[in-house]
């Protein structure tokens, strides 16, 4: 029973150095050029052993990216205050992601697009950041900082029209992701404050 404990451990263990490893490999050289072999090497194990925790390179990385949503919840959740209101949470959301995006290659996102189970997790993830951002902008409207009386789900919409142009057109390929993200996020959000949210909003960009 205890062997048993010991090599349930260390089958964990090893699992989770790698996705730690496969997620920065990937990050950093995209998905198509990073091969099981070179996941294996950078672990020292034998590529049997990794086949053994993945069947194939799609499951690895839908593991990946599940693991790169909970890492992001929590590191979100940790810097952020129980007084924050909206726009503190909007700054700091942004801060977390732009310096997160600032590592990310290019190739990563156009590879991923090649996968159909790694899409159906995506839509169903975009699904749920729509409810989210639904319930961010109703709260912004609460807090006084959105205008009131304006289609919130109008606005998602075209939001995701707007990040999937950006995905089809190559566009991260001519400008960084931080940049991208950063322009298209305060142009959009800045359009729908009240004049106290852009109080807030400015104050912040004029100190980057």
């Amino acid at each position: 029973m205890q062997f048993l404990k010991q090599n349930i451990g260390y089958k964990q263990q090893l699992k989770a150095r790698v996705l730690d490893v496969s997620k920065l490999l990937f990050l950093e050289k995209g998905v198509k050029a990073v091969k099981m072999d070179d996941i294996s090497g950078a672990l020292s194990i034998s590529k049997r052993t990794l086949y053994e925790i993945y069947d194939n390179k799609e499951d690895l990385l839908l593991e990946v990216l599940h693991l790169m949503q909970k890492e992001s919840r929590e590191k979100f959740m940790e810097g952020r205050k129980e007084d924050n209101n909206v726009m503190d949470d909007f700054i700091a959301f942004c801060q977390f992601q732009t310096e997160f995006m600032k590592n990310m290659s290019p190739s990563f996102i156009s590879d991923i697009q090649k996968y159909n189970k790694v899409q159906e997790y995506l839509k169903a993830h975009n699904n749920e950041s729509k409810k989210l951002s639904m319930s961010f902008f109703l709260r912004g409207v609460e807090e006084g900082y959105f205008l009131p009386h304006l289609n919130y789900k109008l606005i998602c919409d075209m939001m995701e029209v707007q990040r999937q142009h950006i995905i089809s057109s190559l566009l991260y390929h001519t400008y960084s992701f931080e940049e991208l993200f950063y322009n298209l996020t305060f142009t959009t959000l800045r359009g729908f404050c009240t004049t106290k949210g852009i109080a807030q909003l400015d104050s912040f960009m004029f100190q980057k």
